[in-house]
C-alpha cells in the first residue's frame, strides 16, 4: 500500500522538473512590483454579492509596462534569467494569468518568493503553455509575494509573454 504511495510523490517530483535556475545559483530577491492592499470590505462585498457559487478571489490587473521592471541577470554559467517578484498584501494565494506565451524550449516558473525554506513552484511552463494556445493561468502558490522567473531557450532577452492580471487569493 505504501509503494503505490511514494510511486505518486516520486512522480509528482519528476513531473515538476527542475527549480528555477535562480534558486540553485542562490540569487537574492528581484526588484518587485506591489499592488495595493485591497480593503477588507471590499472583499466582505465581493463575496456577499456572490449567487451560488463561492468567491474565492479577485482579479487584479497588472500595467502593461509593469514587467519592465523585471531584471535580467547572467548566471555563473552563462546562462541569463529574467525575474520579477509580484507583491500582493494579505493574499492566502496569487495566480498568473498568462498572455501571448511563447517560450519554445524556455522554461518559466512561478513561486513563492517569501515562503520559509523550499519554496512552493509552480511549473515549469514551456512552448505555448499547457493549453498549447499562448493564454493560461498558472497554478496557484499560497503566498502573498510570488516570483515569475523566465530562462530563455538561448541568449534571447526579450519576454515570450505578457502578465495581464493575477489573481488574488482570499483566506
Amino acid at each position: 500500500m505504501r509503494l503505490p504511495l511514494l510511486a505518486a510523490v516520486v512522480m509528482a517530483a519528476w513531473a515538476q522538473g527542475p527549480p528555477p535556475p535562480s534558486l540553485e545559483a542562490r540569487l537574492g530577491k528581484p526588484r518587485s512590483i506591489w499592488l495595493k492592499p485591497l480593503e477588507r470590505g471590499e472583499i466582505e462585498t465581493l463575496k456577499a454579492q456572490a449567487t451560488g457559487a463561492r468567491v474565492a478571489g479577485k482579479h487584479r490587473s497588472i500595467e502593461a509596462g509593469a514587467l519592465r521592471r523585471g531584471q535580467w541577470t547572467k548566471l555563473k554559467s552563462g546562462a541569463g534569467v529574467w525575474r520579477l517578484a509580484i507583491q500582493s498584501p494579505g493574499a492566502a494565494g496569487l495566480r498568473v494569468h498568462f498572455a501571448g506565451f511563447d517560450a519554445g524550449a524556455g522554461k518559466v516558473w512561478v513561486y513563492s518568493e517569501t515562503a520559509p525554506g523550499k519554496p512552493e513552484i509552480a511549473g515549469p511552463y514551456s512552448g505555448k503553455g499547457p493549453n498549447h494556445d499562448g493564454a493560461f493561468w498558472s497554478d496557484a502558490v499560497f503566498a502573498a509575494g510570488i516570483v515569475v522567473e523566465f530562462q530563455p531557450p538561448a541568449t534571447a532577452r526579450n519576454l515570450p509573454f505578457r502578465i495581464l492580471e493575477i489573481s488574488h487569493l482570499f483566506e
